[in-house]
């Protein structure tokens, strides 16, 4: 059922967008149906030489834009085709960092929180989701170091 409400929520989020990207050309098209006779006047008086350098500026600024776009997603493909084991309440891929066992992501605010016994913990906070990690095992409190090291003493295998 929630697998049903996320699709939901992913179909309607693209349906957005798709609107909002109409709604966006169609006011360019309007802007430029009544900005055009002003500014072509302006064009002409500008020498063709400094015209086309623009354009080739522009060209050149918008392929850079598709390479950088195209690296971010080919980036986002890597992290979700990651594998990553869970343990210590936490997944962790095979670096060894830390990633949010909710979206994946990896989290940031690391703090070890001091106090009796009972109250010392270990988390993590998410910038993505808002989540805050914990840290701990079977015995409780579990710090980044300690975790990392028994991770690589069990070379554990990568199974979520």
């Amino acid at each position: 059922m929630p697998n049903l409400i996320e699709k939901a929520k992913e179909q309607i989020q693209e349906s957005i967008v798709q609107i909002l990207f109409g709604a966006i050309a169609g006011l360019m098209a309007v802007i430029a149906a009544y900005v055009g006779p002003l500014v072509l006047p302006v064009f002409n008086s500008i020498p063709n030489n400094v015209l086309l350098t623009l354009l080739a500026l522009s060209l050149l600024i918008n392929i850079g834009l598709w390479y950088y776009v195209s690296h971010l997603s080919k980036q986002l493909r890597n992290l979700q085709d990651t594998k990553f084991t869970k343990r210590f309440g936490i997944l962790w891929d095979k670096n060894y960092e830390p990633h949010c066992p909710s979206c994946k992501n990896m989290p940031s605010g690391y703090q070890e929180i001091k106090g009796t016994p009972k109250n010392r913990r270990a988390q993590f906070t998410c910038v993505n989701c808002k989540t805050t990690i914990q840290l701990s095992d079977q015995d409780g409190f579990v710090p980044l170091d300690y975790a990392r090291e028994q991770l690589k003493q069990e070379n554990i295998g990568y199974s979520v």
